[in-house]
Formats: structure tokens, C-alpha cells, sequence
């Protein structure tokens, strides 16, 4: 008698526990979630004379202890019109960095940059009172 008593009372629960294990299994892929990107453009000028400078290499290195999958060093030179652009880029925060390539004295140009939506920067490059001895601006220089 006890064991028939036992084979019930298993055959209860297993009815009750049943139905949870018998639900429909959904095996739909989901996407994973599309994350904004943002455009970072601008234009570099002289910081006296407001005049647009062509030929200078912008930079953007993304800052890796902050976000290390961000993205890969990225970069532009500037037009006749001193504009630069950059596009598609995620939310990070970036060491913006600019290099005159022809033989002007004016000084490397290095600043951290937050991009949570899409920017226009005017970055103003200082010259050199004069020229520092044995300057040569068409290497890239990069601050650290």
C-alpha cells in the first residue's frame, strides 16, 4: 500500500511540475541593440588671426581605459577651408589631436574630447612667438 501511495503522490507532482517544463521553447535570435553614432566635425584656425588653416592633420585616438572597444585611431586633413569631419563614431571620449604638415610654426594642439552626441568643434592652433630651434612641423608630433 505504501508504494502505490508513493507512485500517486510522484505522479501528482509530476502532473503539477509538468506544465512548466513542457512550454514552448522560443529559439528567435535577437538583435543586439544598435548603439547611436555621432558626427564630429570642425575647422581648425589660427588663434590670432581667425584665418582657416589648410593642410593640418586631425587626430582622434580614443581614450582605452574608458572605453577600450570604442574604436581605432582615426585620421583627416583639414581643406583650403580649414574643415575637417568624422563620422559615425560612438559614444567615447577621444584625445583630439592636430599637427600643422607644412612648414608653419605653429604649435601641436592636444585636448580631450566627450562624445555623447554629435559635435562641431573650432579648434584655434596657437603659432610660436617663433620658431623653435630645429622645428620641423611636417612630423607628426603627438602628446601624450
Amino acid at each position: 500500500m505504501d508504494r502505490n501511495r508513493l507512485a500517486l503522490v510522484t505522479l501528482g507532482l509530476l502532473v503539477l511540475l509538468m506544465p512548466g517544463c513542457l512550454k514552448k521553447q522560443s529559439w528567435e535570435v535577437t538583435r543586439p541593440p544598435v548603439w547611436p553614432r555621432y558626427l564630429v566635425e570642425g575647422t581648425v584656425v589660427d588663434s590670432i588671426t581667425r584665418e582657416p588653416l589648410e593642410q593640418i592633420e586631425v587626430t582622434l585616438e580614443p581614450v582605452f581605459f574608458l572605453f577600450p572597444d570604442s574604436f581605432d585611431t582615426l585620421v583627416d586633413t583639414t581643406d583650403y577651408l580649414g574643415r575637417f569631419s568624422f563620422g559615425r563614431l560612438p559614444a567615447s571620449a577621444v584625445r583630439l589631436m592636430c599637427v600643422d604638415l607644412l612648414e608653419r610654426p605653429y604649435r601641436p594642439f592636444s585636448e580631450s574630447v566627450v562624445i555623447q552626441r554629435d559635435r562641431n568643434l573650432t579648434v584655434l592652433l596657437p603659432p610660436y612667438s617663433r620658431p623653435p630651434r630645429g622645428h620641423r612641423s611636417h612630423r607628426p608630433i603627438y602628446l601624450r
